[in-house]
């Protein structure tokens, strides 16, 4: 059975070499062969005009109006100038890191412990817990300041070891 063909279709063997007929970029070889064919050949020679009519109108520049640039940045200067005017939390907490509330924190803390020392008239309390193991510990302290006393005089000697040692060594020299 004869395979019947689309009348308004090109050939399949064509078909993609007329695109590139049109653009002008088949080889010389091809092109002899697709004008010998034109023609004989009417929906070949239908496609070829599509081609001709329809491409340069899908390839137009779309070029928005002048007018759509003039709102786009009338727009974009809006936005700009909204989120310039919003204080994000990274410039309040900055805003403390100027020169001037450095010094204004620290007068004022000054402030406070001169007027808590002033009300409390330099008293600090001397409530002494009164538990048998706070005196137990209390009657120690003599032990471990003797404790420290001699470990102050181990290191003492050590010292003096070490600069004889230096000396003995520089007369040998």
């Amino acid at each position: 059975m004869a395979e019947k063909r689309d009348s308004l279709r090109p050939c399949k063997d064509f078909e993609p070499d007329l695109v590139l007929y049109h653009y002008g970029d088949c080889p010389a070889a091809e092109k002899y062969t697709i004008e010998s064919h034109l023609p004989q050949c009417e929906p070949c020679r239908r496609f070829l005009q599509e081609l001709k009519s329809l491409l340069p109108s899908t390839v137009q520049i779309d070029e928005p109006p002048p007018g759509f640039w003039q709102d786009y940045s009338r727009e974009l200067r809006f936005k700009l100038a909204a989120e310039s005017e919003k204080g994000s939390w990274r410039r309040i907490v900055a805003s403390f890191f100027h020169p001037w509330p450095v010094p204004a924190i620290a007068m004022a803390a000054i402030l406070t412990i001169g007027v808590a020392i002033t009300f409390t008239n330099g008293k600090r309390s001397t409530d002494v817990p009164t538990s048998p193991e706070f005196v137990e510990m209390a009657s120690n302290a003599d032990f471990f300041t003797s404790l420290d006393l001699l470990d102050s005089m181990d290191i003492l000697e050590s010292v003096e070891a070490q600069e004889a040692q230096k000396g003995e060594t520089a007369q040998h020299l």
